[in-house]
């Protein structure tokens, strides 16, 4: 409306004909009308009503209450009170036909059998309350990305591995459609520790791991940091990588330090417990007393009783039955107090044979006795937990039905609104048209030559700043494209950390060697930035540099071969670090990913019989992944690779198509089998 009278304001001061002014005074009561017909349809629809309706009635507030209170339930006077609590939550929320206070009352509802160990019951009731919401589009998206995380950990748990990556996927989709850089790197940790569980899918889940580690740091999300590394550090453990694994434990203790983690540093000393137990005993022993230190100052008895556990098996290794028999007796006691029925079991398994062997008959007896009765009452415990789920599940196959006939009820009443409001939509939307129709017609038929002139010079005006513009992004793009060409940061960062770690484990000749190739490679990389191109065998000794650098870097886990047979007097200029990518693809994603010792990179350049300058960068690797399956970390690679072509085509396009000309041929190598044995990447430039 404000719209239509401001234009009748400019009408009267541009001095309209008298007819104009009366069809401003009919668009005027049109309009009028109009907004009289959108007061009656809002009274229709009942949008005047809607304050009553946002009202929280206070069963709502009581379910709320009911889901606080099952969380904070004492889980060791009464075994079943926290389940209790939150199934009558679950009851009272679906009284009131709300789908997301009875989404979430399930998705509590399993947090409780998780936290139970029940993780086949939590997974079914985590992935309703995700179903219930997922495609409603009223429901917070954060809401659907902790009931999918949460399905999908309930499943990892499960051993439903499929079932986990589905849901783990689908949040993680939610995720990326919001920017939710948590939420993404929550839903990655959780994709990278399943496909860990899946056999030959470790280096996927590292993937993933290392990606939310690198979210988490980016957003300076220390416990979510501290989450990745944890799930790293044990893979290197699990596979006795443990100076690997060391080294993310450091990193992980000083994350810890920094924010005063207490239980987070008593699970890194565990961890650093595992590392040592197969090189170093006493180290071992050390940093389980350490963790000990910290959980009985926490008063953390679940921690306590796996980590009494754990010294009392180090003990029986070492020999040492006197202080395992006092170290399994104190993760027994921790265990009972939280009735932890499986550590209990097993410490009195322990003890039972410890005992025995040290001729203690009697109490050894007693220890069997109470591994007997553990046995029995987890069976019958698990019995009654077991018909107590049947029963839930009968009453939720019940109020499933029920939902579904009132969701249909709810649909048809909706449709039959919608559609209501759709005819209203049309009518004034069909309305509206017609009158900007006649505006346009009248304000056409009154500009006058004068205007249209300014218009005219407006338009040519503006054409020329679009040129410019054009002109101004062209620049900026090719300088852009000019920058990437210099020192990459994260080379300049590894070698770095490679450096530190040389020097911190003694191996100060490599270090230095190191030291030598990067201040090396540095400064002939800021000595040519400066200019657009760079000569051909400049390029060659900066790019032996690298590859030295690399070797370096990897341990000399793969050779290569420079070979120059241009003439001395031959004056060749491509652009600077035209060949870096390439070699950069050849190391990292043909000879790192190899399973073989035989790791080849071949750098030949020579003066071709048609009068053409090759440059030939050659490797024996795992050649390049198919297009269409190719995973997402090939992604960089690809980019490098346009990026340089850009570069060419800007190069062979300043030069007018005149000599020199560069143009890049790649070839998938095949052996005799067809399958896939490195990659050939040949430049090709001509001479004048």
């Amino acid at each position: 409306m404000n719209i239509i009278f401001n234009y009748l304001s400019k009408a009267r001061t541009a001095d309209l004909t008298a007819p104009l002014r009366v069809s401003s005074l009919f668009l005027f009561l049109v309009f009028s009308s109009i907004s009289l017909q959108g007061t009656a349809l809002n009274v229709y629809l009942g949008i005047d009503n809607q304050p009553e309706s946002l009202s929280l009635p206070e069963d709502s507030i009581r379910v709320e209450q009911l889901i606080k209170e099952s969380r904070n339930a004492d889980h060791i006077e009464s075994s079943l009170s926290d389940i209790e609590i939150a199934s009558q939550a679950v009851d009272l929320s679906f009284k009131f036909n709300d789908g997301s206070l009875y989404a979430k009352a399930l998705d509590n509802l399993g947090l409780i059998y998780r936290f139970r160990q029940q993780y086949a019951d939590a997974l079914e009731l985590h992935s309703k309350a995700f179903n219930l919401i997922k495609n409603s589009k009223s429901e917070p998206a954060l809401q659907k990305m902790i009931y999918a995380n949460n399905a999908g950990l309930a499943a990892r748990y499960s051993g439903k591995y499929k079932t986990a990556t589905t849901y783990y996927l689908q949040a993680l989709q939610i995720a990326e459609e919001n920017d939710d850089a948590k939420n993404i790197s929550i839903s990655s940790n959780g994709l990278g520790l399943t496909y860990m569980a899946i056999p030959d899918m470790e280096q996927k889940g590292l993937f993933y791991l290392f990606k939310a580690l690198q979210i988490a740091k980016s957003k300076g999300n220390k416990k979510g940091t501290a989450m990745n590394l944890i799930a790293i550090c044990n893979h290197y453990i699990e596979k006795d990588l443990n100076n690997i694994a060391r080294f993310y434990l450091q990193e992980l203790l000083e994350i810890n330090q920094e924010i005063n983690d207490k239980f987070g540093l008593g699970v890194t000393y565990l961890s650093f417990s595992d590392s040592f137990i197969k090189e170093d005993i006493d180290k071992s022993e050390f940093y389980l007393l350490k963790s000990i230190e910290i959980f009985t100052s926490l008063n953390n008895s679940r921690q306590l009783a796996i980590a009494y556990y754990q010294l009392a098996d180090l003990y029986r290794y070492s020999n040492k039955d006197t202080q395992s028999m006092q170290m399994y007796r104190q993760s027994f006691n921790a265990a009972s107090k939280l009735k932890l029925w499986p550590i209990m079991r097993y410490n009195a398994g322990e003890l039972y044979k410890l005992y025995e062997k040290s001729g203690d008959y009697k109490t050894a007896l007693e220890y069997h006795k109470k591994k007997s009765e553990i046995a029995d009452s987890i069976n019958l415990n698990d019995q009654i937990t077991q018909i107590n789920i049947l029963d839930r599940k009968y009453d939720f196959s019940q109020k499933e039905q029920q939902i579904r006939l009132l969701t249909k009820d709810k649909e048809v009443h909706e449709s039959q609104m919608k559609l209501q409001k759709e005819k209203v939509r049309i009518s004034v939307v069909v309305m509206v048209i017609l009158i900007i129709c006649f505006c346009t017609f009248l304000i056409l038929n009154n500009i006058n030559k004068k205007r249209s002139r300014k218009i005219e010079q407006l338009i040519q005006e503006q054409e020329k700043d679009k040129i410019k513009a054009d002109y101004e992004k062209t620049l900026l793009e090719s300088r852009i494209l000019a920058q990437q060409t210099k020192i990459n940061p994260h080379l300049i960062f590894n070698c770095l950390n490679a450096i530190k770690y040389l020097i911190q484990t003694d191996q100060h000749q490599i270090a230095d060697r190191y030291i030598l190739h990067l201040s090396r490679y540095i400064r002939l990389v800021l000595e040519t930035s400066k200019e657009p191109t760079i000569s051909l065998s400049e390029e060659i000794n900066l790019i032996q540099h690298y590859i030295k650098l690399e070797q370096i870097r990897f341990r000399d886990s793969f050779e290569f071969i420079v070979e120059n047979k241009l003439e001395p007097n031959q004056n060749i200029h491509i652009p600077t670090l035209l060949t870096q990518p390439y070699v950069e693809n050849a190391i990292w994603h043909g000879l790192l990913p190899k399973n073989s010792e035989s790791r080849l990179l071949k750098l030949l350049v020579y003066n071709a019989p048609d009068g053409t300058v090759r440059i030939i960068i050659d490797d024996n690797g795992v050649g390049r992944s198919d297009p269409d399956t190719a995973p997402k970390e090939t992604f960089k690679k690809s980019m490098g690779s346009i990026i340089t072509q850009e570069r060419v085509r800007l190069f062979n396009e300043e030069n007018q198509g005149k000599p020199p000309q560069i143009a890049i041929n790649i070839i998938d190598k095949k052996d005799v089998e067809g399958q896939p044995s490195g990659t050939c990447v040949e430049l090709i430039i001509t001479r004048a």
